[in-house]
């Protein structure tokens, strides 16, 4: 034969040795085919390996492009491995033996060791950082010395190291209030979430849909995709509505200026890397969303119980779809791919299951007339125009847009209706049980069309269109214009208060009324007319003197006056107040220019991790 090939060690684990190699290999002048040949890798391993060491935020043509960034990034000494030389080195200082000061000395000791390794870029930098980390832990603790805490484990350590100082004292402090001590476990976890120990669900406040699990069951969801990258983690949370409607694929990638096609494997990719198990050297946050769901949604002999399940994802994601949200549960709770699957079709079978049981319910109640009673309430609960006025437009109306179809959203879809023999297209499953009741009362319902009308507002300047859901015919004469929202606290968001104001004027103009609902009835006067504490009142609005808020800024505030998540947009309402959740900003004032990007205005608010993390928009 003429020559040897070198054969490629797939599946084969690195070694922190190896990773150390190719690190050192990349600062020189090698090509990707020459590093992968030494290590007998394919390129495409070898890559993999860099984005995993060095986590960009970005996407990359080829492997190529990868490669040539991640050495211009090791060149700048940006490099986030924690390689044998380094942890063999750094146990030694954690434990408050003697180390070496001078670079060149840490260096050519370590180089006696592993000839074939030069961290003198890395290494002194680690060590710094880990002994500042342990001066601040000293400062809060209050011991009076600078030795690593007891039980402390350099993996611990290296994970606070990553976190800027500010964060790390807030989140200390907190612990501290919390535990009555600063163990690096707790540390850890505030670190990686605010107040993540004191979230949990219990499987009776999931049946029953209790409002403060479902701020939890969001929380929970959000705190599970921090594991995955920053635009992962974006996506994922538009595509299941966590903050705020869901958005399909096809918004989505016009949203980030990428392929549909792209959109849905960045949301596989999250799906996979959002699998935990509890095999761990350092719990992180995700690790807590693993247990509570596991102990909320498990039964004692068969696991996960579909049920349940379906009833978790309808709380927290209820215009999300459903497949994506099952999933998503199934991976935080250590799930295969294949048993994911099989959860999926039979939380399909349970839904179809409480759709059955729904329908009958409204038979019973259409026989028994509390449907009538029901349809009644959303009409005196809505606003009519003052006097008798005769209503406007004709009966020929029809839908002006079809629901979003073709897009695995989950809620939205086509409902065959008996009575008047047609689709009635529906963006959302409460929206659907709203027209189920409408098409089951037809002693008050004369007829119904979804999406009739096109409103239009501005908000901040910029012009918008809006599609109110449906428009009701009643057999007095009257059209009653109806928006449904799952949730109680969206009648908050300053959007939507834009958007009923536009409903409610254009409705005067032609007679028409006008409410905006939940599928339980619920509307913006019920929110805004829920009692709520003068102190806590007190409390947000002396916070709120500051200047615009997020939600880290915020939640300080929540623990210390045990403020209910509902309050806040009670007082949105009550008050005139701005707020918004995409993302999360509180305001006594406008908050003018593009609200995505725009950072609040806050006295000493200097912290790196204020614009680092992203405030999840929808723990209200």
């Amino acid at each position: 034969m003429g020559g040897s090939v070198r054969p490629v060690r797939r599946n084969q684990r690195w070694t922190s040795a190896e990773q150390d190699m190719l690190l050192d290999e990349l600062r020189g002048d090698s090509s990707l085919q020459e590093i992968a040949a030494r290590h007998m890798r394919s390129p495409g391993a070898i890559c993999a390996r860099l984005e995993k060491l060095l986590a960009p935020d970005q996407e990359f043509p080829s492997n190529e492009a990868l490669f040539e960034w991640a050495r211009s990034e090791l060149c700048k000494g940006h490099t986030r491995t924690l390689g044998w030389a380094v942890e063999h080195a750094d146990s030694a200082a954690v434990n408050g033996n003697p180390a070496l000061s001078d670079p060149a000395e840490q260096a050519a000791e370590v180089q006696g060791e592993d000839a074939g390794w030069t961290p003198a870029r890395v290494r002194p930098a680690t060590i710094r950082r880990r002994r500042e980390v342990i001066t601040i832990w000293s400062s809060l603790a209050g011991t009076g010395d600078e030795q690593a805490p007891q039980g402390s484990s350099s993996e611990e350590l290296d994970v606070l190291a990553g976190t800027d100082d500010l964060r790390l004292r807030e989140a200390g402090l907190t612990v501290l209030r919390s535990h009555g001590e600063l163990n690096l476990a707790s540390w850890v976890l505030e670190c990686d979430w605010p107040g993540i120990e004191g979230l949990g669900i219990t499987a009776d406040k999931i049946r029953r849909g209790d409002e403060q699990a479902r701020h939890t069951a969001v929380e929970l969801l959000l705190a599970g995709l921090q594991q995955s990258k920053k635009r992962d983690r974006e996506i994922m949370r538009l595509r299941l509505g966590l903050m705020g409607l869901a958005m399909t694929l096809d918004a989505i990638a016009q949203r980030f200026g990428l392929s549909r096609e792209r959109i849905h494997q960045i949301q596989a990719r999250a799906l996979t890397h959002a699998r935990v198990t509890q095999n761990i050297g350092v719990r992180h946050c995700w690790h807590h969303v693993h247990d509570t769901l596991l102990a909320a949604l498990s039964t004692a002999k068969a696991g996960l119980d579909p049920e349940l399940v379906l009833s978790f994802v309808e709380l927290a994601t209820p215009t999300g779809p459903r497949e994506v949200a099952v999933t998503l549960v199934a991976s935080l709770c250590g799930l295969s791919a294949a048993d994911s699957r099989h959860l999926v079709v039979a939380v399909d079978e349970h839904h179809k299951e409480r759709t059955r049981r729904y329908q009958e319910l409204l038979r019973e109640e259409r026989r028994r007339g509390k449907l009538t009673a029901k349809v009644q309430q959303l009409v005196d609960k809505a606003t009519w125009p003052p006097g008798q006025v005769e209503p406007a437009g004709g009966d020929d109306v029809s839908p002006l847009r079809p629901p979003n179809k073709g897009d695995e959203r989950g809620k939205s879809g086509r409902w065959m209706s008996s009575r008047f023999g047609r689709e009635i297209g529906y963006d959302s499953g409460a929206e659907l049980r709203v027209i189920q009741l409408l098409d089951a009362s037809d002693d008050l319902v004369a007829s119904y069309c979804e999406q009739p009308v096109r409103i239009s507002y501005t908000l901040y300047g910029h012009r918008h269109d809006y599609y109110p859901d449906l428009l009701v015919d009643l057999r007095d004469g009257r059209r009653l214009l109806v928006e449904v929202k799952a949730r109680i606290d969206e009648f908050a968001l300053y959007e939507n208060v834009v958007k009923f104001k536009a409903a409610t004027e254009f409705c005067q103009a032609l007679g028409w009324g006008f409410i905006a609902t939940t599928d339980r009835g619920q509307t913006p006067e019920d929110l805004q007319n829920r009692p709520v504490d003068p102190h806590i009142e007190q409390a947000l609005r002396a916070h709120l003197a500051l200047g615009p808020t997020d939600w880290h800024q915020l939640q300080p505030l929540t623990q210390e006056h045990d403020i209910h998540y509902t309050d806040i947009p009670t007082l949105v309402l009550r008050n005139g107040w701005y707020w918004h959740r995409d993302p999360f900003r509180l305001s006594t004032t406008p908050l003018e220019g593009n609200l995505r990007w725009q950072q609040p205005n806050r006295r000493n608010n200097t912290s790196p991790s204020a614009s680092r993390r992203e405030p999840p928009s929808a723990r209200i």
